[in-house]
Parts: C-alpha cells; sequence; structure tokens
C-alpha cells in the first residue's frame, strides 16, 4: 500500500470528496496508479492522477495521461449537476 501518495493536477473544492476518494484507493485499497478526470457544464472540475502508470513502478503518472472517456445519460447529468451548483 502506499501510504505517502502525493496528488497533482486540480480538483474544485466542491469536490474534495472525489480527492478524498481517490487517496483512500492508495492508502486503504492497495492502488498503484490512477488518474480521475471529470466535467460539469463543460468545465473541468476534477484532473488528478498520482502513483505510477506501471506495475513495476518506474514510471509515474503524468498530467497527459490517456483514459476511458465516460458519459452519463443526460438525466443522471442534470440531476448531478443540480446537486452540485
Amino acid at each position: 500500500m502506499i501510504t505517502d501518495i502525493q496528488i497533482q493536477g486540480e480538483c474544485d473544492t466542491r469536490f474534495s470528496a472525489v480527492k478524498e476518494a481517490f487517496a483512500a484507493n492508495f492508502s486503504e485499497r492497495g492502488d498503484i496508479g490512477a488518474a480521475v478526470s471529470v466535467y460539469l457544464g463543460g468545465a473541468s472540475v476534477v484532473d488528478i492522477w498520482a502513483g505510477y502508470a506501471d506495475g513495476d513502478r518506474n514510471r509515474l503518472f503524468s498530467g497527459n495521461h490517456g483514459g476511458l472517456p465516460l458519459r452519463f445519460p443526460s438525466k443522471m447529468s442534470e440531476i448531478n449537476e443540480s446537486h452540485w451548483k
């Protein structure tokens, strides 16, 4: 487990729980590297990364991480957006 993880990037204060859960993946669940990006209304509100990009722990994650984009259905997005406004 990584206990001294340094999370890089930007996180809107309204989404501090996302950053806390992200950190817990390392300290409590044994994650070695990850990244997460969240957009709200077309604006980036979370873009964070930490740990290693490889299992041998030789290559750190960087801000230029690639990923699988996921979209919520529009009704779910409306619910989520109204919650964070």
